[in-house]
């Protein structure tokens, strides 16, 4: 018997191990599907500053995962729905934070005053920005946007190691009248930065890196169960008793107090609707019993937008070295706000 189960030991399962065990009469277990990152042993594909050769590595991904995505249009709304195809999700301890491309990305203020303004109350920028500084060591800034002493170390590459590629978009941005910002997480205005990535020493730091460290690993009340694939939630009337999980290819029930999905934005709400917590029309019509109706769940989920560009760059402008012991793959990026696509999640 556990105080919390965490379904998912990824960006924020990984999180919330190291805070929940922190104090120590509390029993907590962690169930991530995927294969373990033990400090000191991580994959050097995951280590790895490229984050392209942990991110295309079928071993971390969830590989039968397809999805159908669709890009809102006003002028043919009645276009029809893309097939599916192949969605790449983490499945290794970590989550994305393992495979992404390491962008220490921040929200604008004005997402979280509108979020607030829709009545998340607690929501707004001044209200998350301490967390913000908490999770981050910024090896560059330590000014009040910044935190110095959190467990992700986050910097940016400045401008004498970028390429000659990078040099020069940034300076098409220049002639096209964008103003050079050196932290694009500090205040918030338009114009072209090097990106914010969480690296140090040129290897990547996941959150499981970061908060399931070799310390945090000795505590007695925290259980890591990597190779555990949480195939159902346990329901009592309305309330969630605990989890059904593979555990090395054998059915193993675990029970606890309080059990926590951190699964993401797919597992997390195909999991509610198997257990029958969702909405009510839907669940119906994949012969699942209603125990709670939400008919938030699983609906208008969201993926943030991405543009890539490919072009042919001369040796001396490529990315494959490296320049004063500083990785270059990440350069200067103008701030964008292109359409995003929307997927509906279903419990199938």
């Amino acid at each position: 018997m556990y105080d919390y189960i965490i379904v998912g030991g990824g960006s924020a399962g990984s999180v919330m191990a190291n805070r929940l065990s922190a104090r120590g009469t509390t029993k907590v277990l962690v169930c991530e599907a995927g294969q373990d990152t033990p400090p000191g042993q991580e994959p050097p594909e995951i280590r790895d500053s490229y984050s392209g050769t942990a991110y295309f590595d079928p071993r971390f991904h969830w590989t039968e995962l397809k999805v159908t995505t669709q890009v809102v249009s006003h002028n043919n709304p009645h276009e029809s729905r893309p097939p599916l195809r192949k969605y790449e999700q983490a499945r290794v301890l970590g989550g994305g934070s393992s495979i992404n491309g390491q962008m220490a990305n921040r929200g604008a203020p004005t997402d979280f005053a509108e979020w607030v303004n829709r009545g998340a109350e607690g929501w707004g920028w001044d209200d998350v920005l301490p967390f913000f500084k908490k999770v981050e060591r910024d090896l560059d800034f330590t000014d009040k946007w910044h935190g110095t002493d959190g467990r992700i170390p986050v910097r940016r590459i400045p401008p004498e190691h970028w390429t000659g590629y990078a040099t020069a978009v940034a300076a098409a941005c220049k002639q096209a009248g964008m103003t050079f910002l050196p932290d694009q997480n500090g205040e918030f205005v338009d114009g072209y930065f090097p990106v914010t990535h969480s690296n140090a020493s040129e290897q990547r730091v996941s959150a499981a890196m970061g908060y399931l460290d070799a310390e945090t690993r000795k505590r007695p009340n925290l259980t890591i169960s990597t190779d555990t694939q949480v195939k159902a939630l346990i329901m009592e009337g309305t309330r969630c008793v605990g989890v059904t999980a593979m555990v090395a290819g054998k059915e193993t029930e675990f029970r606890a107090n309080e059990v926590i999905l951190s699964s993401g934005a797919i597992h997390s709400p195909a999991h509610l609707m198997r257990a029958g917590i969702g909405p009510v029309g839907h669940l119906r019509d994949m012969g699942i019993p209603v125990v709670v109706g939400l008919e938030g769940v699983g609906q208008r989920l969201m993926d943030h937008p991405s543009i890539s560009l490919s072009s042919f760059i001369r040796r001396g402008n490529r990315t494959t070295t490296t320049r004063g012991g500083i990785s270059s793959w990440a350069s200067a990026t103008p701030r964008a706000c292109p359409a995003f696509p929307r997927a509906t999640c279903s419990p199938r």
